[in-house]
């Protein structure tokens, strides 16, 4: 073979004439090997070579052998080792040598480049093929002082890998000895985990090695697959040196079956080239780790040892830090082989199996704790009235803000207690019984991880038959100076209203199996949940679950910590709702059928109204429009979204513009937009919205409630969105306001009453309730006077007197509870209904605070009482500035006083600046004027 190589610079290109041959090695070996022509004597091969030398000119011969020996290491992978020798003829210094034997030895990353492939894969392909050790005896008399002893635990990243210290007497000129052990059970069998942990150069062992930042982590001798020497260097924190680690591997299999990995440190003496010169201190490190096969060798137990000499001097606190970096090989392990999902799903499965079919014999003890936790909630209700919140003998819930907009959540103080009643609620995807054995199921993979994620430091659980449990759990609240929290429970499930409703109660109590002890402080909690059956939603079984939980922690902690805690614990039921979440499914099926009937509505070429077409029209100009303002580029959060906003001189409005390319049919798109209901439209900041009305299939009315932020009155937005397939094959969807379709305060009572079952039943009860819904909603002030006709004589003009003179007792009270149960103290018929239905009351008081916050009447007394006090305020601070320049030696307090007003002044102006600069100079000095002028609050 004649190959011509390119020199850099203005050295002579050089050719290379090589002889090349293979064979196969007795033990399997393949081995290619290469020497200069000229080693097999002169022959015809000159004239070639002297062809190929006039062919390049000014090209010098050179000269290179070396053999190439290839080892099976599994059916698709294999090791390449070379060794080459090189001469470039002519005198060349040393590092121009090297370089040309580096340019050799390129061609073996080439290899791997070219067959690279999955790392994942290779590495499994690897550990089926990787041969079984041999018998050997057992631990040395080092590695067995390593195992002995008595250890001390320390806090483990995982919650299924036990991490554990001791130290140990040094022995000899040993320093900074420490001695770690980690134990857990893999989801393998044992010879495929040994496989693994043996393979020190696979490609997943070699990634985690980067990760950590080591410089340098390689075997450099090999006597077989289980006897093998490598390097590692660890990177150790500013200002130590790394670490160098010289070992040796050994493996065997013991006579009961065990798989055993030891290695150990190499002589002082021993030497690695790296390349390159790396400042390191040598450690040693010896260690063992031992494979035990379980359960018909589908799972294996797997614990390993490890004594560090870290050499020199190294704190205390960094071999302690260190030691559980040094075990992670242990959790990396796991989470390579785990089967969590598939593990959970059937212990799970066999749980709801026994919760849908088995019949439970309940002791006496247990149906009373049942009854007990059931009867302790029964009274606590969302919409209580007035009057037993009055008499203080009962706890209201107050709504929560939720994280989740699909889970409703409360919490309540009962009268002289700091305990905290949290309530929330959810709909979950799946039947009662899988949902109620995935809450069960206490000491699943996945309840447990993320039991570790919350800060739980302790989880038991103790079965005592197939309905009852004790669980134990501790948790660190996160505060500073408190102690961990440590609840036992005794938990049990019961079946109730015809396997329709199933409930699950959990109580504190006393155990022996978990004493109390002194490192927590010992809490309390009674939990109710109710598993209740819905409606299918298509052929996707629906489930509501309401859980309550009163929660005592123990010593004395602030109600705003105490609401924390409570949102913490209660967005487990975020966490169930997501586990079973079906949303997609039920979405994709929704929008498929709407993309048929956009379909269908082209295909029929469905006639458009004047209105509709102009609707469109107008929608389309929009896009001219806005090239012709000077816009601001937007941060979309993603490079595949363009955004853009711009303002009108003089509009108090805002035009916004954004593109992007969605992966999917312009019909599905238009689906996705039009289903205003759809669970991915849900969002945290829209409260309500609604399909008021839809004349045919691309013209609806909708209305949706959003909150703008927590200083700002929330927002009603009523919109038609309009949408039609153009000539050149391009949908539009057009939204715009349309106050003109917005319904009178009758006109939405009527609806709502339609829609509402409980307003639908009672107004068929009490005809005249929509008459005194709709005054009552209207919120005028008036000189109506109470009512005190009985309940079932109340006629239409009574009940309307009665919604006007609501409005009423709300200016005349501070808070909506307030003047309502004045209100219907002065009305004998209100106080009866809400008397038979709780729920009425609590409509009126929702009802009342809509109409504080957004009745003409209430807005005008903040507006003028708010501009009042700033009027009066600043004349004071003016009338003070004088009071301090006419008297002597007051000056001082004067210039202090003016520079704060003007301050304040100067700031309010920016602001007004800031916000109305766009608006035109009328407008903005009308806004300078009232601030100046103090009316502005």
């Amino acid at each position: 073979m004649v190959a011509s190589k390119k020199m850099p610079g203005a050295i002579s290109n050089r050719v290379f004439a090589n002889w090349w041959t293979w064979a196969k090695g007795q033990n399997g070996d393949l081995i290619a090997a290469f020497t200069p022509h000229e080693d097999f004597g002169p022959g015809a091969e000159k004239q070639i070579v002297d062809a190929a030398l006039k062919t390049a000119k000014d090209s010098v011969l050179g000269k290179s052998r070396g053999f190439y020996r290839i080892k099976t290491l599994a059916p698709n992978v294999c090791r390449v080792t070379l060794v080459a020798q090189g001469s470039l003829g002519g005198n060349f210094t040393k590092k121009a040598m090297a370089w040309a034997v580096k340019s050799q030895l390129v061609i073996v990353k080439e290899l791997q480049d070219k067959y690279m492939r999955n790392g994942a894969r290779v590495d499994a392909e690897m550990r089926r093929a990787f041969p079984p050790p041999p018998p050997r005896g057992s631990l040395t008399s080092e590695q067995a002082r390593a195992v002995k002893g008595s250890w001390v635990e320390l806090k483990s990243t995982s919650p299924f890998v036990s991490i554990s210290l001791k130290y140990i007497e040094p022995e000899g000129k040993e320093s900074s000895v420490a001695l770690g052990k980690a134990k857990t059970t893999l989801d393998c069998s044992a010879k495929e985990a040994f496989a693994y942990q043996f393979a020190t150069c696979g490609r997943e062992k070699m990634r985690i090695s980067e990760e950590n930042g080591s410089p340098a982590s390689f075997v450099f001798k090999e006597q077989t697959r289980h006897d093998f020497e490598v390097a590692h260097i660890t990177k150790m924190p500013f200002p130590l040196t790394n670490r160098e680690f010289l070992g040796r591997y050994l493996s065997f299999k013991e006579p009961a079956g065990d798989l055993v990995l030891v290695f150990e440190a190499l002589p002082d003496s021993t030497k690695v080239d790296y390349g390159a010169n790396l400042k390191v201190v040598r450690g040693k490190t010896t260690g063992v780790v031992r494979f035990k096969s379980i359960n018909d060798d589908t799972q294996c137990e797997v614990t390993l040892v490890q004594h560090g000499d870290a050499g020199g001097f190294v704190p205390e606190r960094v071999m302690v830090a260190k030691i559980p970096q040094a075990l992670r090989g242990v959790a990396d392990m796991r989470e390579l082989f785990q089967r969590d999902e598939a593990i959970d799903g059937a212990k799970q499965s066999e749980l709801a199996a026994i919760i849908n079919t088995s019949k439970q014999p309940y002791l006496p003890d247990e149906v009373s704790l049942v009854d007990k936790v059931s009867a302790k909630f029964a009274s606590l209700s969302i919409a209580l009235p007035s009057s037993l919140r009055a008499k203080k003998t009962h706890s209201t819930f107050e709504k929560l803000d939720s994280p989740d907009p699909f889970v409703h959540m409360s919490v309540a103080f009962k009268e002289g207690s700091s305990n905290a009643i949290g309530r929330a609620s959810t709909i979950v995807d799946a039947p009662i019984a899988e949902v109620a054995a995935w809450e069960m199921a206490k000491m699943s993979r996945e309840n447990q991880k993320e039991h570790v994620a919350a800060g739980g430091l302790d989880r038991n659980l103790k079965k005592i038959n197939d309905h009852q449990n004790i669980f134990h759990g501790v948790y660190d609240l996160s505060i500073p100076k408190f102690l961990p929290r440590q609840f036992v429970q005794m938990v049990i499930w019961k079946w109730v209203a015809d396997k329709k409703e199933l409930v699950v109660v959990a109580d504190s109590i006393e155990h022996n199996s978990f004493p109390e002890r002194k490192e927590y402080l010992r809490a309390s909690s009674t939990v109710m949940i109710k598993y209740k059956q819905e409606a299918d939603v298509g052929e996707i079984p629906q489930t509501k679950v309401t859980w309550t939980q009163e929660v005592d922690l123990g010593g004395v902690i602030p109600k705003l910590v105490q609401n924390r805690q409570v949102v913490g614990q209660l967005m487990y039921l975020s966490r169930m709702r997501k586990h079973f979440d079906r949303s997609m499914e039920l979405d994709g099926k929704k929008r498929g059928e709407l993309v048929e009937l956009i379909k269908s509505h082209v295909r029929q070429r469905v006639e458009y109204s004047e209105k509709e077409e102009k609707i469109v029209a107008e929608g389309k100009t929009w896009f001219k429009a806005f090239d012709g303002l000077k816009s601001k580029d937007v941060d979309m959060r993603t490079p595949l979204t363009k955004g853009k906003v711009a303002h009108k001189k003089g509009d108090s409005g805002a035009w916004g513009w954004s593109t992007t390319t969605v992966r999917t049919s312009p019909e599905e798109a238009i689906a996705y937009l039009w289903d205003v209901k759809s669970r991915a439209s849900i969002d945290h900041a829209i409260l309500e919205r609604e399909v008021d009305e839809s004349p045919n299939g691309h013209n609806q009315l909708v209305y949706k409630k959003v909150r703008i932020a927590s200083l700002i009155t929330d927002r009603d937005f009523l919109s038609r969105m309009v949408w039609k397939k153009e000539g050149s094959g391009y949908l539009v969807v057009m939204t715009y306001p349309d106050e003109k379709n917005k319904k009178t305060p009758s006109e939405a009572v009527a609806h709502i009453v339609k829609l509402h079952k409980g307003l639908s039943q009672l107004s068929r009860e009490y005809p005249w309730i929509v008459a005194f819904l709709e005054d009552a909603v209207h919120g005028r002030l008036s000189m109506a006077q109470a009512v005190p006709t009985k309940l079932d004589c109340v006629s239409e003009a009574e009940a309307r007197q009665m919604g006007k003179s609501l409005s009423k007792a709300l200016r005349a009270r501070k808070t909506a509870d307030a003047a309502v149960l004045q209100w219907k103290k002065q009305n004998p018929s209100m106080e009866a209904l809400f008397e038979k239905y709780p729920w009425v009351e609590e409509m009126v008081e929702t009802m009342g605070e809509e109409l504080l916050k957004n009745a003409a009447w209430g807005l005008w007394f903040r507006v003028i009482t708010g501009s009042g006090l700033s009027m009066v305020d600043l004349a004071t601070d003016i009338n003070v500035i004088f009071v301090y320049f006419g008297e002597e030696g007051q000056e001082g307090y004067g210039w202090m006083m003016l520079g704060m007003v003007l301050a304040s002044m100067g700031l309010q102006l920016a602001l007004v600046l800031v916000q109305n600069g766009k608006m035109g100079w009328g407008k903005l000095l009308r806004e300078v004027l009232i601030t100046v002028s103090g009316l502005k609050p």
